[in-house]
């Protein structure tokens, strides 16, 4: 029988509690409502992520495979998010019809929005836990990004961008795994091998997670 390892990354709902409070009811209530206001776009891409995750696992699991399934839809939903700040026609609607995006039911910019909060609340410090997400663009160095494309990036995605002399291939394969290493503190030293000389974008999505209480 199949094990499946399916890595969903948890977003956590952190609710306050307080003691009752007649006269600030009401308050509160509206309070409450600015935030969910401003967490629909979280809790939209997040419902989204959900259903990319299953699908992609069914279409795995079709294949002939007796081995585990370990794979995390927030990171490859990220990666793809990530392409449609740049994507236009059929490709942008290609990626979001994959990602289960509607433009009928949630706009480009909630999009950006909501993989940001998400970003923010898995990178979130925590006592006990350390979990770090990150993505970053190897870009061949005679490219010249637009400067929008990589204020969004940074801006939703904290994404990072470091131009590349892929025709040197020796060389950018070191770094760039010198680089995944470094940020995933050594778990992962050899992510790329063989790197193809006539590549021009390269594009990491990345996860380091670490329970210390676990290793306790």
């Amino acid at each position: 029988m199949k094990l499946l390892f399916l890595c969903l990354l948890v977003v956590g709902i952190h609710s306050n509690s307080y003691p009752y409070e007649p006269y600030r009811q009401v308050v509160r209530n509206q309070n409450q409502r600015g935030n969910e206001n401003r967490n629909m776009p979280q809790q939209a891409v997040g419902k989204r992520v959900c259903q990319f995750a299953c699908c992609f696992f069914k279409e795995i699991a079709s294949r002939e495979n007796s081995g585990n399934i370990f794979f995390s839809p927030l990171s490859i939903s990220t990666a793809f998010a990530m392409l449609t700040l740049g994507a236009r026609s059929d490709t942008l609607v290609q990626i979001l019809r994959v990602l289960h995006f509607n433009s009928r039911e949630i706009s480009e910019n909630e999009i950006h929005e909501g993989f940001r909060q998400l970003i923010q609340t898995v990178n979130r410090r925590n006592e006990g836990l350390q979990l770090n997400m990150g993505n970053v663009l190897f870009v061949l160095d005679r490219l010249k990004p637009q400067q929008r494309f990589l204020n969004n990036l940074r801006e939703f995605y904290e994404g990072e961008i470091y131009p590349m002399n892929f025709k040197k291939s020796d060389q950018a394969q070191r770094k760039i795994n010198d680089y995944v290493a470094e940020r995933t503190n050594g778990k992962i030293k050899d992510l790329i091998s063989n790197l193809d000389p006539l590549t021009e974008l390269l594009l990491i999505s990345y996860i380091y997670f670490n329970d210390i209480k676990i290793l306790q």
